[in-house]
């Protein structure tokens, strides 16, 4: 079926991570977000599981009017659609491509928090570390 709708689907993509890219997002709103949800989803999974090589495109929604009313009240909104997605898992049996406990390290070791991740109550990771200890000594 994806080959069917792959004519529909948006040709502007945003390239959130990569498959051992991680690069913070704390300036926006949506990659703010998105870098905690790795982050949570790393630490839920017992430290297990890694989503990597993130994709994203968006389109303009209209919520419950009519496309009169939105363009008159301007109340459309942007809304992203993740695909495509990989994870790394401890036990490297997650598919092609994927780099099972070398990609989590490398993870580790680049991933800075964001503010959701410190809203959420996340514990650092790799350079988080090392700020925590600045800020005590």
């Amino acid at each position: 079926v994806a080959w069917l709708l792959e004519k529909k689907h948006q040709k502007h993509i945003l390239k959130w991570t990569g498959t051992t890219q991680h690069p913070s997002h704390n300036r926006i709103l949506f990659g703010n977000v998105l870098t905690s949800f790795v982050h949570f989803l790393y630490e839920y999974s017992q430290n297990t599981v890694l989503m990597a090589d993130i994709p994203s495109n968006y389109n303009y929604f209209f919520i419950n009017l009519t496309v009169a009313q939105c363009i008159l009240s301007h109340c459309g909104w942007f809304k992203h659609f993740l695909f495509d997605m990989m994870f790394h898992t401890t036990q490297g049996d997650s598919g092609a491509g994927y780099y099972g406990q070398d990609g989590i390290d490398e993870y580790i070791e680049v991933h800075k928090c964001v503010n959701c991740c410190r809203l959420l109550g996340l514990k650092g990771l790799g350079s988080d570390f090392d700020e925590e200890e600045e800020e005590e000594s």
